[in-house]
């Protein structure tokens, strides 16, 4: 009688996993998703996987690497062919959100030759007055929805 419980058991057990399947997790989405206007005349379209920058007659699309929405942070990769530092790596950081939804951004490092040394950098930015400066001696860049 037990041989049979036991199998019984193992046979539900193997039923129930085919018929769940594997357990899938989807990826987060990156909180700034979206076409922006950056206050100085460009718009910044960004995807889950591109930041693309154009306007002011610039137009490049940098691959995002990676992210941290709880950081607000991301790293991006500019292309081969860009104009201004080809095939290196940056480190962008944003605000939290406002209630109507525009936010704030930061390049904070620029020009690394590897991801991790651009996610790793020293540099810092202070949110605090973003308007008024804290991103290196530059303001921080106002980003408005740009629909």
């Amino acid at each position: 009688m037990r041989p049979t419980v036991t199998l019984l058991a193992l046979l539900s057990l193997a039923t129930l996993a085919v018929a769940c399947g594997p357990a899938t997790t989807t990826p987060p989405k990156l909180a700034v998703v979206g076409t922006w206007s950056d206050g100085y005349g460009d718009t910044d379209t960004i995807t889950q996987s591109t930041w693309r920058v154009s306007g002011n007659g610039s137009d490049e699309t940098d691959t995002i690497v990676s992210f941290d929405n709880s950081k607000r942070e991301a790293i991006i990769q500019t292309p081969a062919s860009a104009k201004y530092n080809p095939d290196t790596f940056s480190k962008n950081l944003w605000t939290q959100p406002t209630a109507a939804g525009d936010w704030w951004l930061c390049t904070v490092d620029y020009g690394e030759k590897t991801a991790a040394a651009a996610l790793n950098t020293t540099k810092t930015a202070d949110q605090s007055h973003p308007d008024q400066g804290g991103c290196g001696s530059y303001p921080w860049s106002h980003m408005t929805s740009a629909k």
